[in-house]
């Protein structure tokens, strides 16, 4: 039996996907990039999602206010990456029963400054039980053309955030 950790993220990634082709003409690319792109009119929808686990991306003494600003930015970076903008939101949190409400407060405070910082809303979500924290964001956007992580050309411009 082979091991996630012998097979590694992209082969993994590579290995799943391949059971899951979409049938929808209007995606117009599988698997393969951080964002998906569905066609939507003469526009595009990006979808994309990111996860945070404690102790994986982030430890408990880092304050809430930060973990939420990241939780967003990760998923904005992903959209902006491809020329889009962001429009909405979901969130999955998954929380330890003995975590401190006040914490998770602040982690939506940092959310709240980040979404008001990138102009766009959180529109719903879900709760749940965990032995760490892990949140989870899935960002839906839109672009009038696409930007492929693997079609570059000589004269396009490559733009780097902090």
């Amino acid at each position: 039996m082979v091991k996630i950790s012998e097979l590694g993220e992209f082969a993994l990634i590579n290995k799943l996907t391949k059971l899951l082709k979409t049938k929808n003409p209007n995606v117009v690319r599988d698997f393969g990039d951080d964002v998906a792109f569905v066609r939507n009119g003469n526009s595009y929808l990006l979808l994309t999602v990111d996860t945070l686990v404690e102790g994986v991306h982030f430890l408990r003494r880092y304050g809430g206010n930060h973990i939420g600003w990241k939780l967003v930015s990760i998923n904005v970076s992903d959209i902006a990456a491809k020329g889009g903008k962001p429009l909405f939101a979901l969130i999955t949190t998954a929380l330890p029963p003995d975590l401190e409400v006040s914490y998770v407060e602040d982690i939506y405070k940092g959310i709240r400054e980040a979404l008001d910082f990138y102009e766009f809303d959180l529109v719903g979500g879900n709760t749940t039980s965990s032995e760490k924290i892990c949140l989870d964001m899935s960002l839906i956007g839109t672009a009038r053309r696409l930007v492929f992580r693997d079609t570059p050309e000589v004269g396009d411009k490559i733009y780097v955030s902090g």
